[in-house]
């Protein structure tokens, strides 16, 4: 079955893959097969809120499980995701929102009450739901688990618009970037392709997925039929200790990410020797930071530059790259090198 969409994304996997892992995330796997029928059910209850194409789902919270459901099943119905940076001040956080026009609202447990202190300037937000619960909004599984597990059917057009990220790229209030099937499938072909993605890769997913460099680089290993590891947060031990127990062939971090993980106690006892690429970018990174890690990891190195506006990744520097500049300077030599997107 060709990926003609997002939707066909979970679809094609979900039915030729089903058995497969598809995402670990908070000490839990679902299969590709789940996972597909845990969508259907989420855009079978996004309908029954009213949501249809092009109406825009927020979602506040770290990295979950969740994201995916809603994303895959927000796609399912023509839905557009909106993930919020759940950095942000709350006021920022409605602004976001209502910029949106979301219509149906998702929250993390920890982010209710800020959700909860300006709901009064979010008119446009007809239902809250929160993971685990609140007193005052219905619980995410609860509102999910009475929905059937039935796929609504829309088929996706080229230019219909799928992810909405928001950018401080620009002065002022972040800004709408909205990224449609072809800008999003044409990109996550190359990435899978230049990063050698594939069935048999284990991708850890660290980085927020409210920023290009998670969910632009999640769903490069998700049409790729990756085994996705997802991390609430990028804690470089954590990231380490990830990639040990789950075998972690591939993942992206930033440089001060990188940085931070090899100054992790115990590094030296870790078993990393599944690893078979890192990719890195978003910010320049010294030389001495590259050469150590290139060291401590052993493994591929690809340098990416991209940005929100362009779906991800548009140029890289590749694994022989990376060795042709090293043999150039040395690995005594400082400085930086490149830099990255927004």
């Amino acid at each position: 079955m060709p990926i003609s969409s997002i939707a066909d994304l979970i679809r094609t996997h979900g039915t030729e893959r089903g058995g497969q892992p598809a995402l670990t995330a908070d000490g839990r796997t679902v299969t590709f097969a789940q996972l597909d029928a845990r969508s259907n059910q989420v855009a079978q209850a996004l309908a029954g809120e009213g949501v249809g194409a092009g109406d825009r789902v927020a979602y506040l919270d770290a990295n979950a499980a969740q994201y995916y459901e809603l994303l895959f099943g927000g796609a399912k119905l023509g839905a557009v995701n909106v993930a919020v940076s759940w950095r942000l001040a709350p006021a920022e956080i409605a602004a976001i929102i209502t910029d949106a026009q979301a219509r149906v609202l998702v929250v993390g447990a920890a982010f209710a009450t800020t959700v909860e202190a300006v709901e009064a300037e979010l008119p446009g937000v007809k239902k809250v739901i929160v993971v685990d619960g609140s007193a005052r909004h219905q619980d995410y599984d609860e509102w999910v688990a009475a929905a059937p597990a039935l796929d609504p059917g829309v088929c996706a057009k080229p230019d219909d618009v799928r992810i909405q990220l928001y950018t401080s790229g620009t002065t002022g209030l972040p800004k709408g970037v909205m990224l449609t099937e072809h800008n999003l499938l044409s990109l996550l072909r190359m990435g899978g392709e230049t990063l050698e993605l594939g069935p048999d890769t284990v991708n850890l997913v660290a980085m927020p997925l409210f920023h290009i460099s998670g969910s632009g680089y999640s769903l490069s290993g998700f049409h790729a039929g990756c085994h996705t590891v997802l991390l609430r947060e990028a804690h470089p031990g954590a990231i380490l200790r990830a990639v040990a127990e789950h075998g972690v062939t591939n993942l992206f971090a930033v440089p001060a990410v990188l940085r931070t993980m090899l100054g992790v106690p115990g590094i030296a006892e870790l078993d990393l020797s599944s690893l078979r690429t890192i990719a890195y970018g978003a910010s320049p990174i010294s030389l001495d930071v590259l050469v150590r890690a290139i060291e401590t990891f052993r493994c591929d190195f690809v340098q990416v530059y991209g940005l929100s506006e362009t779906a991800g990744t548009v140029t890289m520097l590749t694994p022989e790259d990376h060795r042709r500049a090293l043999e150039v300077a040395g690995t005594g030599a400082g400085g930086t090198v490149g830099a990255g997107g927004t």
